[in-house]
């Protein structure tokens, strides 16, 4: 996901923060005939028997100090508005999702479309939860969302690394990465929780490219931050898949990773790219996408064939709980490190570029204080979750 919704509201753009919060989370527009949509799937905690659990945030940290308490929310209480059309038209992938979780999470056989359609439903979640803290949190940041749901389920690169833990203590379901303000600014990275399988979901433009032997950009260009759009140089993919492709990324542990290039937005103007090694590793997949690689503990990898089914998450258990604060720290870190990226890319008028240097300030901020602000956390006995 292109880290760009970073501009603060001015204006005109104070009267479409206020209306934030009656907004279709798919497309964003005001509903005519308005559902609820449950950006965290009732299926999900009903699954972990999680339903009469809450989700604790921790309170505001200043200045080396934490303001009020620990905020609780129950599951339940992420709904917001949705067109009833739009909320009917992704009932089908969601119990298709819950069917392909289902399966992962117990270590039974799945295949390549349908890790896929997961990966798909982790951006929905993703981005559900970017634009639902915003509104419970009443958006102190003064974010405005130049994407929703509808927009961005598909758009970027994705990966998910899938951990198993040594015991599954509880609470069952967990979700963190969601609460610091570098991610309202750079939504890329979150993880959850449920059971004894923890995954963090990645969504970032390129960032799976070399690990398919895809086109790469290079010499990246943020030149429409409302829109998102990125310019640069695209250079010829390698047509092979290089060994421990995703190490530049630091992840902590020994995951399983998936990964799913994702190039539909460019490839009619790059078509001269292209090659029988980006055709073969597209074979059976949805347009513009290519086919899921899988990288194994250990060092083993392969790309997954669409409809061969096999096993996929780690069987055995090993990996420490601790593990958790690891993961929230790289989501953290890689949303800072994106934010930064964009804004030091950015063409752009003076005024506009002062604004993202101090939204990137605000974040840089925020980031240091909430590891703090875990140590505290800890002192004080909260299981709050970043």
């Amino acid at each position: 996901m292109s880290p760009n919704p970073y501009l603060r509201a001015e204006g005109s753009k104070e009267r479409l923060i206020r209306s934030l919060s009656k907004r279709c989370v798919f497309c964003g527009r005001i509903p005519d005939s308005k559902t609820v949509e449950h950006v965290v799937p009732k299926w999900l905690p009903r699954m972990a028997e999680a339903e009469g659990d809450f989700v604790q945030f921790a309170p505001l940290f200043r200045d080396g100090n934490f303001e009020g308490d620990p905020t609780l929310i129950r599951w339940s209480s992420f709904q917001f508005p949705a067109c009833k059309r739009c909320n009917e038209g992704s009932a089908a992938a969601e119990a298709r999702a819950s069917s392909i979780f289902k399966n992962l999470v117990s270590g039974r056989l799945v295949n390549g479309l349908e890790i896929s359609h997961l990966l798909s439903w982790f951006d929905k979640l993703r981005v559900g939860l970017w634009l639902g803290v915003q509104r419970i949190n009443q958006n102190p940041q003064g974010v405005v969302p130049n994407f929703y749901i509808n927009s961005r389920v598909g758009r970027d690169d994705r990966l998910l690394a899938v951990y198993r833990l040594a015991d599954a203590s509880l609470p069952r379901l967990q979700i963190g990465g969601v609460g610091a303000t570098s991610f309202h600014f750079s939504p890329v990275a979150m993880w959850m929780k449920f059971d004894d399988v923890v995954f963090v979901s990645i969504s970032h433009l390129g960032i799976c490219a070399n690990a398919l032997g895809f086109p790469e950009f290079t010499n990246r260009k943020l030149i429409n931050s409302l829109l998102g759009l990125f310019g640069g140089r695209l250079l010829p993919g390698t047509g092979s898949l290089p060994e421990g492709a995703f190490a530049f990324l630091g992840l902590p542990g020994s995951p399983t990773l998936l990964s799913q290039a994702m190039v539909h937005r460019w490839i009619h103007s790059a078509r001269h790219l292209f090659t029988h090694h980006e055709a073969a590793i597209s074979r059976g997949m949805p347009y513009g996408s290519s086919r899921i690689r899988a990288d194994w503990p250990g060092g083993d990898f392969a790309v997954l064939e669409p409809n061969h089914k096999q096993f996929l998450t780690p069987v055995q258990r090993g990996i420490s709980g601790h593990i958790l604060p690891m993961v929230s720290d790289f989501c953290l870190g890689l949303q800072l490190a994106t934010l930064r990226e964009a804004v030091l890319s950015l063409e752009a008028d003076p005024h506009e570029l002062a604004l993202a240097h101090n939204s990137l300030g605000a974040a840089s901020r925020h980031h240091r204080h909430l590891l703090e602000a875990r140590r505290r956390a800890k002192a004080a006995g909260w299981s709050v979750y970043f």
